[in-house]
């Protein structure tokens, strides 16, 4: 097996990130000149490893101060690199595995947190999504619905980063219809499955609701496993 080397740019982006590891965030590492001396590596090395850590939000810079510690946008990050992670089968399939597992995991939350308004609202969009499946409205109609149940879902859980990446998930499924439209065959949607995960959430039934959005889901792991062949 061949043994991969580090590029000079990355094992000077490792130093930073170790100068940044122990800073808080607004700390000052150093200016440019400062970092050359420290560090003892070119100035294109520098400034490669640098923009890069500028460009995933750790770093930033203040005239007259010099390089500092920012608090990355975790979501932003994600939202940028999804497009070019799931752009193969077997990402498309950790992702769809991904989602299934945050939903099925986050009820517990969503029983614990949802308010009587969430709660009110998730109704309102169970039974508008069961009117529309059973007048066979257009595709469209029912998964603007669906999609908002879902982002209701995990908005209600309390957790932003948790609400942040399924709504980025699900938005960015909503993005490959092409691939999308190809397994809707395995089965429709039962109407009334959102009604019953609110009724469990309403109730406080947590291994219920849980159960419920399982069964909900098991169709993200049937694609799954298809895209996977």
């Amino acid at each position: 097996m061949i043994k991969k080397t580090k590029s000079i740019t990355q094992i000077t982006m490792d130093a930073i990130f170790e100068k940044v590891s122990k800073a808080k965030v607004g700390d000052c590492i150093g200016t440019e000149l400062e970092l050359l001396k420290e560090l003892n590596v070119s100035r294109n090395a520098l400034r490669e490893a640098v923009s890069r850590l500028r460009g995933i939000g750790i770093l930033g810079s203040r005239r007259n101060y010099g390089l500092v510690v920012k608090k990355p946008d975790l979501m932003g990050i994600f939202k940028k690199m999804l497009p070019f992670y799931g752009i193969d089968e077997l990402s498309m399939s950790e992702l769809i595995e991904m989602r299934y597992s945050i939903e099925v995991g986050a009820m517990g939350l969503v029983v614990e947190h949802a308010s009587k308004k969430q709660v009110a609202k998730l109704k309102a969009l169970a039974e508008e999504f069961a009117e529309k499946s059973k007048n066979n409205s257009s595709r469209t109609e029912i998964d603007e619905i669906e999609l908002a149940f879902h982002s209701l879902l995990l908005e209600s859980t309390g957790n932003s980063v948790l609400s942040s990446m399924h709504s980025i998930l699900i938005k960015f499924f909503d993005l490959v219809p092409e691939q999308i439209k190809s397994w809707d065959h395995i089965s429709d949607l039962n109407r009334w499955e959102h009604l019953a995960i609110v009724d469990a959430i309403e109730k406080k039934d947590t291994a219920r609701a849980r159960m419920l959005i399982a069964a909900h889901l098991h169709n993200c792991l049937e694609i799954s496993k298809i895209v996977k062949k």
